[in-house]
């Protein structure tokens, strides 16, 4: 089901956090990896580290990401990532991802993918 090809761990947790939390802002970001604004600025800087579940879900955030930046600008991802998602039963991706479902996340943006 996965058709993302990416080689591994791409960033640090330091660098995947300052992505996530430039990309789709801090309250958002946050909201996604169920923390706290100021938890998501701290392991921006490198003053926090997240626990095993937080960082699979930053992972999964940073490879999103970096695949729709391929194809859009880091508003259409923003309202992508909160938006209603047809393939997701009209939830949305970020959702998804809170709930613990990377699976869901991942198939939706590869199908924005598909469709840019």
């Amino acid at each position: 089901m996965n058709n993302m090809s990416y080689s591994g761990f791409m960033g640090t947790l330091r660098t995947q956090a300052a992505l996530v939390e430039e990309v789709l802002g801090s309250q958002v970001g946050s909201y996604a990896l169920s923390v706290e604004p100021d938890q998501l600025s701290l392991a921006a800087r490198g003053e926090l580290h997240f626990d095993r579940e937080q960082a699979r879900r930053l992972e999964a955030l940073e490879q999103v990401i970096l695949l729709l930046q391929k194809v859009d600008g880091n508003e259409v991802i923003r309202a992508w990532a909160v938006g209603l998602a047809p393939e997701l039963g009209d939830k949305a991706p970020l959702s998804c991802l809170r709930d613990g479902d990377v699976q869901a996340l991942l198939l939706s943006a590869q199908t924005f993918y598909a469709n840019a």
